[in-house]
Order: structure tokens, then C-alpha cells, then sequence
């Protein structure tokens, strides 16, 4: 199953995964783009270079065509972040090969030495997901106590991109997404038993659904519960929920509230991934929530939270009245400190941190 995705989403997604491909070049790489979906997928990679600390030379094509939306959005965040951009004219384009061409695909011009950005757009290409599980990951590392930072300051991290960067919210829940998936294919032991993803109604929950729509691209069975109503869900969470219902039909269902029905989904699993509760929580679970955790934990199966356990107080490590006890955590933008405190430190399991896109400069500035 490869999915349509709208285009914002196809260029970022294909932005990382050009940038995964190039990343541990050693030289500068120069990159070529004009005001197309390719230029846009070529400058997304452009910021995903410049956050690993890759030197990058942007130059726009000059050509008399009307600007691609999405392009237009990714060209913003780049300006923000000051990265180098130079108007190019044919003449010189001629003289320069580049590492990576962001050209349209009415372009005759072929990359020399390097990747077109077309390629990972196209949707007969099947390799969007495979190219982030070859080799070292540089989008995910073992989350540190001493990069840990409190929750309030890890949302200001979030804003700023979004206001101060003009990056949209949900790039950051595609890339949330691509690195949990990652971390999921990893944990898959044994065939034929689906993967259980369970779906709050907050950002927590569309990271889950995006892991949904990765995993069901490199051919996992998949089951997608809501914890209520889809028509509930908001802002992103519900672009990526109505994105996988459109696509998929029957895979997403609301869970059952009773004991028996919500053990007989959780044991009948090979990976449950915990997507209900993230930082936003403020209260102790109780309820059908409750009563999900307790059959989740109940179950025997591996379990990957995102971000962190639900149930778990994000800078204490306190439990709110029950908690998802993880066999593995992938947490976005930075650490939390409640994972090395209180019952953080048994609740969590193998604890990674990804990448999720934010400009470099402020996460360096939320460190200081």
C-alpha cells in the first residue's frame, strides 16, 4: 500500500528521506530548485541538511512559472533560517554539477553525481519509507538525562517553529511519525498478529496515526483504535486521521470499554504503539482510559510509547493515577527529565530521541 499524500506532506516526506541519503557527505552540497513540488521536496531536505549540521548552497532556477504552493511555504522556512540562497541563470547552471536537482519534471536537465528530487516524490517510487532503515538513522539517537529539558520549554520549541519559522505543525507530526516508525519496524518480532496503535485525541494521537500509515506502507497489519469519537480529533491530528480513514476504510475503530473486549485486542497483538497522552496531560487517568492502560499492560505484547508513557508526569516522573509501562520511549525534540526520575526510570524502557525538523537554532537557544 503507498499512499497518496497531500503535497505539503509528499515534499517533506521526500525532503527527509533525500536528506537521510545525502547527509554524510563530507564537501558542501550544492542544491538546485525551481518553484515546483520537486523544488519544495529539494529545499525540505535543505533544512534537514542544515539541521545536521551539513553545509548547503541553495540556487533557484530562473525560470517564468507559476510558484508551487508548497514550495512557496518551504522557500519561507528557509529564508527564516538564513540559509544560503543565490538567484541562478542558465549560463551558470550549465558550468555547476549539483549534488541534488529540485528541477520539475517538465525539466530535461538529470542530476550529475547526486539525486533528483522527483525520483522520491513519484508515486510508483515504493522506496519512500525503505530509506530511512538502511544503516545508521541520524534523525534518532539514545535520548541523554543531561539533554533532557522541562516540558514547557520542549512546547516553546514546537511554537517557535511553527510562529517564528513558518514551518507547519504537521511536518513536524510527519517527521514525529517517521522516526517512531523506525523505531517500530525495529521492535517487530513475529508475523501474522497485527500492530495495535492506540490513538488519543491530541498531537499524541496523529504521531500514531502517521506510524499507522508507515507501517501499513512497508506491509504490517495494522489496527488503529481511537480512544473516542475520530470527529473529535483536532487541528493535525485530524488531517492524519481523516488522511488513514480515506484510505484504508475499515483499519480504524474506536476501543470497546469494557475489560474483556479491550484484553482480547491487546493480547491478540505483536506491538501495541502508545499514542493517547503526551506532555498535555494535567489530570490523573481514570476510566476508559484507565481501564486501556490496564489491559495494555496486561497484555505480554512489547510496547512503544510516543513521546513518553501516557500516564506519566513528563518533568516529575510522577505516575497519574496509572501509567503505560513501555518497553521502548521515542521522544520528540528533547528529553524529558521525569524519565530519569521518580517511576520514569522503570516506565519508559529504551528511551531515543528524534528529530523531528525544528530549526537548529532554537533548539540550541531552549538549551541555554
Amino acid at each position: 500500500m503507498l499512499f497518496d499524500l497531500p503535497d505539503l506532506l509528499q515534499a517533506e516526506h521526500a525532503g527527509r528521506a533525500l536528506a537521510f541519503q545525502l547527509c554524510k557527505h563530507n564537501d558542501k552540497i550544492d542544491i538546485l530548485v525551481d518553484a515546483s513540488l520537486e523544488g519544495a521536496a529539494a529545499l525540505a531536505a535543505a533544512r534537514h541538511l542544515s539541521n545536521l549540521g551539513q553545509k548547503v548552497k541553495i540556487s533557484l532556477a530562473d525560470e517564468k512559472m507559476k510558484a508551487n504552493d508548497v514550495f512557496l511555504a518551504q522557500l519561507k522556512v528557509i529564508d527564516r533560517m538564513k540559509l544560503p540562497l543565490v538567484q541562478a541563470n542558465e549560463k551558470a547552471l550549465r558550468k555547476q554539477a549539483f549534488a541534488l536537482d529540485g528541477i520539475g519534471l517538465e525539466s530535461k536537465r538529470k542530476a550529475r553525481g547526486g539525486f533528483a528530487a522527483r525520483d522520491f516524490l513519484s508515486a510508483k517510487h515504493p522506496g519512500r519509507w525503505d530509506k530511512f532503515f538502511s544503516g545508521d538513522n541520524p534523525f534518532i539517537a539514545k535520548a541523554r538525562k543531561e539533554d533532557s529539558l522541562p516540558v514547557d520549554r520542549i512546547r516553546s520549541i514546537d511554537l517557535a517553529a511553527i510562529n517564528d519559522y513558518s514551518l507547519p505543525g504537521i511536518c513536524l507530526m510527519e517527521n514525529a511519525g517517521i522516526a517512531a516508525t523506525v523505531i517500530a519496524a525495529e521492535m517487530l518480532k513475529s508475523a501474522g498478529k497485527p500492530v495495535a496503535i492506540v490513538a488519543g485525541s491530541g498531537n499524541n494521537g496523529g504521531d500514531a496515526l502517521v506510524v499507522a500509515r508507515g507501517l501499513l506502507e512497508k506491509g504490517e497489519s495494522v489496527r488503529v483504535y481511537l480512544l473516542g469519537e475520530g470527529d473529535k480529533l483536532r487541528g493535525d491530528a485530524r488531517v492524519n486521521y481523516l488522511l488513514l480513514r480515506n484510505l484504508t476504510g475499515g483499519i480504524v475503530d474506536i476501543l470497546p470499554d469494557d475489560e474483556d473486549s479491550l484484553q482480547a485486542i491487546f493480547a491478540n497483538a505483536k506491538l501495541i504503539v502508545d499514542g493517547m497522552f503526551g506532555t498535555g496531560l494535567t489530570r490523573d487517568l481514570e476510566g476508559k482510559p484507565a481501564r486501556t492502560v490496564a489491559a495494555i499492560n496486561k497484555s505480554g505484547v512489547p510496547i512503544l510509547a510516543l513521546d513518553l508513557p501516557s500516564g506519566l508526569d513528563g518533568d516529575t516522573g510522577e505516575i497519574r493515577g496509572c501509567c503505560v509501562n513501555a518497553a521502548a520511549t521515542v521522544t520528540f525534540a528533547a528529553p524529558k527529565p521525569g524519565f530519569w526520575l521518580g517511576e520514569g526510570k522503570k516506565m519508559c524502557g529504551k528511551v531515543f530521541l528524534a528529530d523531528i525538523g525544528c530549526p537548529e537554532k532554537i533548539l540550541r537557544k531552549a538549551r541555554k
